[in-house]
Formats: structure tokens, C-alpha cells, sequence
């Protein structure tokens, strides 16, 4: 009998990571992988820096830092990144399609044919910058520019001290930004959490949501995205096959092989569509509820006097 290898999951745990899990538990299934796993004890994060020291066999971690990048590179196990939050890695990683991921939202957003167009990303962080170029490029073929507002990345403190909370300041300043933007929009957000975050900042500017500005995030996490008011659209990750692509990864390196230096890349699945988006952007009220209404009954055989109600 083969010797149980253990494997360590240091990455902050959600419903996208579990997603995630269940693509390396399949790829394990199918190849007979003797792998048991371990996680932060009490909290959902486990980053690579808590694992110095550990007498394990392998690890698959999400490398958000220099900090963590470093480490990383000193470990002498070996290590499958997870995350795209840098430009490079120091170890093989697999990784989701992020310019892709730009270029889908912005398709969506431009078949609703808004006159203006915005992106809310993370400042000095590589998917952000990405998904950005891919929506920044996708526009520029419809001859669309977008604006751009960026907040610091908060993947290891939302606080600096008692009523100094950093996504507050975050809130409030986003706020402040969209009371500028021309209306109607299209707004993509990085990520769910972050279009979380302009609805909220809409509904506190008094902004309508989808009429005047339109969210699209990307994760699909179905706790926010079908339980915002309005429900979030949002770009869906192909999660598991991620996973089951790192959990090779990590097969080869655990067997001895030399992984190829350039990221394994996983195109996103689709736009899943929800209230945020439901919209389009034409000036003739009477020509919007129409447009409406035949995408609301799309599926349904409808008549004239059907529209016409």
C-alpha cells in the first residue's frame, strides 16, 4: 500500500474555492492519488507562510504576496500557486483566463448598448489589471471607451485599528466616484465582492440599479450574487476544472516531473445573468420596456398585442 501523501490547501476557503476542491478531489479519485488534506483549524485561511516547518508532501496554495511568493520559492516541498493576484510565480500555478474573463463582461455589458462604461478594479494587483485589459479591449472594438476607479487589495486586513476599517473608507470614497459617472453605465467589477460594494455605494448615492448604472461581477458566488437586492450578474469561473488542472500539476511535481514554467490557463464558462443587468439602455422610454419585455419572455411565443400590454 502506497503511503498516504499529505497535501495542505492554503488558500482562503469560499463557495468558487470549493468549487475548486471538488475539481482536485475528482482528478485524485480518477488517478488513485493516496492524498489527505489539511486546513487552517479554526479560520478558512491557510496561507504558505503558516506552513514553514510542515512535514508535509505538497502543497496547493493561493500566492497573493511578495511575502508569500518568497516563501514559497524556499519551501522545499512542492508548491502549486492558485492565484493570479502577481504578475509571475515562483512555482507552476493554474490559473482562470482573467483577460478573458474582461472581454465576456464587456460583451454583455455592449449588448445592452449603453452609452458609457466603467470598471472598479484593484490597484497593484495582476488579475485586476487583466480582467481590466480584457474589458478595456473588448470596448475598444466597439469604438467604447471605460473609466476606471481602483481600490487597494485587502487579502490580509480589512482593519487598521478601531473605527480607522479600511473597506469603509473603501465604501465611501466608491461613493463619492459614482455620483460622478455619466449615466446610464455599464460598471464590471473584479469581482463579487467588489460589485457587492457598488450596489451598495449605488443605492446610497441614489443611484438605480439596473436603469442607471448596471453591475456585472465575476465568481458566481451564489451567496451574494442571488442574495443582493438587486440579484448580481456575474462572469462564472470554470472552478473545478481549475482545480483538476493543479492537482496535476501537483501530481508531476510529487512523482519527480518538471513542470512546464508557463501558467496552465482556464477560460471562464458564462455570464450568468440576474437582475443587476437587466436592463437596456436606449432613450425612448416606450422602446426600453418593449426591449424589456421580449427579454424577460424570450423562450415564450409572444404577438404584438402581447408587447403592446
Amino acid at each position: 500500500m502506497n503511503r498516504v501523501q499529505e497535501i495542505a490547501l492554503a488558500f482562503p476557503r469560499g463557495v468558487h474555492q470549493e468549487l475548486f476542491i471538488e475539481g482536485v478531489l475528482r482528478y485524485a479519485r480518477e488517478h488513485a492519488c493516496e492524498w489527505s488534506y489539511i486546513t487552517a483549524p479554526e479560520s478558512l485561511a491557510l496561507s504558505v507562510l503558516d506552513l514553514v516547518g510542515w512535514p508535509g508532501d505538497g502543497i496547493l496554495a493561493a500566492i497573493d504576496t511578495r511575502d508569500e511568493a518568497e516563501c514559497a520559492a524556499s519551501l522545499a516541498m512542492p508548491v502549486v500557486n492558485i492565484s493570479s493576484a502577481l504578475p509571475d510565480s515562483p512555482v507552476p500555478r493554474s490559473i482562470v483566463d482573467n483577460s478573458a474573463i474582461g472581454a465576456l463582461a464587456a460583451e454583455h455589458l455592449l449588448s445592452r448598448a449603453f452609452p458609457s462604461y466603467a470598471y472598479y478594479g484593484l490597484s497593484d494587483v495582476w488579475y485586476s489589471q487583466a480582467r481590466q485589459d480584457g474589458f478595456r479591449s473588448k470596448l475598444a472594438d466597439a469604438n467604447h471607451q471605460s473609466i476606471e476607479f481602483l481600490s487597494a487589495a485587502t487579502f490580509h486586513t480589512l482593519s487598521e485599528g478601531p473605527g480607522n476599517n479600511v473597506w469603509l473608507q473603501q465604501h465611501r470614497a466608491l461613493a463619492d466616484w459614482l455620483s460622478s459617472v455619466e449615466t446610464p453605465c455599464g460598471l464590471f467589477a473584479v469581482s463579487d465582492y467588489r460589485a457587492r460594494q457598488a450596489l451598495d455605494a449605488c443605492r446610497r448615492v441614489g443611484l438605480r440599479v439596473p436603469e442607471q448604472v448596471a453591475v456585472i461581477g465575476v465568481d458566481n458566488e451564489q451567496v451574494i450574487c442571488e442574495h443582493s437586492h438587486p440579484s448580481l450578474s456575474s462572469v462564472a469561473r470554470n472552478d473545478q476544472l481549475e482545480g483538476y488542472r493543479a492537482a496535476h500539476l501537483l501530481h508531476r511535481l510529487l512523482s519527480g516531473d518538471e513542470a512546464a514554467p508557463e501558467a496552465q490557463v482556464i477560460p471562464p464558462l458564462q455570464v450568468v445573468e440576474r437582475d443587476s443587468t437587466a436592463t437596456f439602455a436606449v432613450s425612448d422610454d416606450r422602446l426600453q420596456t418593449c426591449l424589456e419585455f421580449l427579454h424577460n419572455h424570450i423562450e415564450q411565443r409572444i404577438t404584438i398585442e402581447d408587447v403592446i400590454k
